[in-house]
């Protein structure tokens, strides 16, 4: 069933209720399925967008977090300890009192895993896959440094683009790419036109640049 379960529904009615809004501003026409492509932005572009954004979308969420042994092991090994400089008996307080809700949450989003560097990587595809010939969205946020914060137009991963290959393969269309751009000043989450891979051109001789082309647009309010 394509929409979100009732936990995420609470949680997002309850962040609605103490953030400041973001109003949709589209100015194209948007397929379906499509993928949906913002900056990370160290949680901030996750948390502005799975708030305000109305359509149901199937996110991309780092494997780790949707399991309790992993998300624990994360959260103590790296996340507050590492990041948030925590000794260890309060990132495992923490990380006790943290992993149970954040794994169902993303239980209840119907998140999508994604495993990096890994022969299980191919899951993400094939989850991915199944959810666009559903005729589900699919969100991704591919920045390669997810903490950074800086303005600068920076490097994303590539290994989205191959949704394309499958996806084409199965149904003979292109995939849609939307880039998402978020104007804070404005309070604006600004969906662009879409991206697609061209006829008659070999994957490979457009994928460099359909990804040139998809990292300024999320940088970019022009679009």
């Amino acid at each position: 069933m394509s929409e979100y379960g009732r936990l995420f529904k609470a949680v997002r009615g309850i962040f609605r209720w103490f953030t400041p809004q973001y109003r949709i501003r589209q100015e194209h026409e948007l397929p379906s399925p499509s993928v949906f492509l913002c900056r990370h932005n160290n949680l901030t572009g996750p948390r502005i967008v799975m708030t305000w954004l109305p359509n149901f979308v199937r996110t991309w969420v780092f494997h780790v977090f949707m399991d309790r042994v992993t998300c624990f092991g994360h959260y103590v090994g790296y996340t507050f300890t590492q990041r948030f400089g925590y000794s260890k008996w309060k990132a495992k307080l923490a990380a006790n009192i943290l992993t149970p809700f954040v794994v169902n949450v993303l239980d209840s989003m119907r998140a999508i895993p994604v495993f990096r560097e890994s022969v299980q990587s191919f899951k993400t595809i094939k989850e991915s896959i199944r959810a666009l010939l559903a005729g589900e969205n699919v969100l991704i946020f591919p920045d390669i440094n997810y903490t950074s914060t800086d303005k600068e137009v920076r490097s994303i991963y590539e290994g989205f683009l191959y949704l394309e290959r499958y996806y084409h393969n199965k149904t003979g269309k292109h995939l849609p790419f939307i880039p998402i751009y978020l104007d804070h000043e404005h309070k604006e989450i600004i969906l662009g036109e879409a991206i697609c891979f061209a006829d008659g051109i070999d994957f490979n001789d457009q994928k460099e640049s359909i990804l040139d082309l998809i990292t300024h647009r999320i940088n970019s309010p022009t679009n």
